[in-house]
């Protein structure tokens, strides 16, 4: 079973802790909690997700400003590591100058939503847009049904281009390392001779 992830990257280590103690306490027994410090650091951890099998990243939490990079320009960024993932833009709640900025980056697909910092234990508001974006999530999987299944070498260059390739093409997959018992039972059964039926939904190859 894929490990999901929310990554937030806030500069402000009063704020990085208030957000990872809120997300914490709420989602973590069924989700991964990535707190970075740096949009560096933080597109350093969505690169390694990227590479490794089976880590699928739900939500970016992004601070509006950092010393390296705008919050946009960070989600911009990670949007082309994780396509499928929401890109949340994190600003002060006194912050009313930023709404029409904000506004026009959501028009032009630059990020998904904006959400005030959390400023009181339990903070409602922010866990609302939180859970909203978690059950659009599970909604999206439930309509959807795997295309096709990989299996293949898990740090092979040829396996990573081949998941790259289908994930930059919205087909929903599922990638299985050929040394791992399911690896070894499906190559097994697509090399034993059968009928296949034209009407087949799933592929299923090996790279």
């Amino acid at each position: 079973m894929a490990k999901l992830f929310l990554i937030v990257v806030h500069e402000g280590t009063r704020e990085l802790r208030t957000l990872q103690q809120e997300l914490a306490r709420r989602y973590a027994a069924d989700y991964e909690i990535v707190c970075e410090s740096s949009a560096a650091s933080a597109l350093q951890r969505l690169g390694d997700l990227r590479a490794a099998a089976g880590m699928d990243v739900l939500a970016v939490f992004a601070a509006d400003a950092m010393a390296e990079m705008t919050g946009i320009e960070f989600l911009q960024r990670a949007h082309q590591l994780h396509p499928h993932a929401q890109r949340v833009l994190l600003v002060p709640r006194a912050n009313r100058s930023a709404a029409k900025p904000i506004l026009r980056a959501i028009s032009l697909d630059r990020i998904d939503r904006y959400a005030a910092m959390p400023d009181r234990f339990p903070d409602e508001d922010f866990h609302y847009l939180v859970t909203e974006l978690l059950r659009d999530w599970q909604q999206k999987q439930q309509r959807q049904s795997t295309v096709v299944t990989v299996v293949g070498e898990r740090w092979a260059a040829r396996s990573h281009e081949f998941r790259d390739l289908l994930q930059r093409s919205g087909l929903p997959f599922v990638f299985h390392a050929s040394d791992s018992d399911e690896g070894r039972a499906l190559w097994s059964w697509c090399s034993a001779p059968k009928v296949l039926f034209p009407c087949s939904s799933v592929s299923t190859v090996q790279c």
